[in-house]
């Protein structure tokens, strides 16, 4: 009696999902081809693209972290990272050794007295 209700609640559910609500779980031939098409294409034209630029890597997270607190939170690493291209007039202050920074100091500091006077 059992299996035979079982049964039946089998039959009645692989009808086809109601328009307009989810669709069955599984692709047409069709769809699973072009699918893979447009995986094959992706695949191919990967390396022919530039990585995005810290600009752009940034304005997605920005976008993202009004939404979503785990982009939140990697917007906040992210902004937090140590750059390397960090450079003060084409000068790279962390490559710089500690004669040369004081060097730059001293010198940084007497063009400033000579602008205050």
């Amino acid at each position: 009696m059992l299996t035979a209700e079982l049964n039946e609640a089998d039959t009645t559910a692989q009808g086809e999902a109601h328009p307009g609500r989810a669709r069955r779980h599984r692709w047409t031939p069709d769809e699973a081809r072009e699918a893979a098409r447009l995986s094959r294409e992706s695949r191919a034209n990967r390396r022919d693209r530039t990585p995005p630029s810290d600009e752009d890597i940034e304005r997605g997270l920005r976008e993202r972290a009004v939404s979503d607190p785990r982009a939140a939170e990697i917007l906040l690493r992210w902004l937090q990272r140590p750059r390397s291209d960090e450079r003060i007039h084409h000068v790279d202050l962390d490559a710089m050794s500690e004669a040369q920074l004081e060097s730059l100091y001293a010198g940084l500091v007497e063009g400033r007295g000579a602008a205050e006077q």
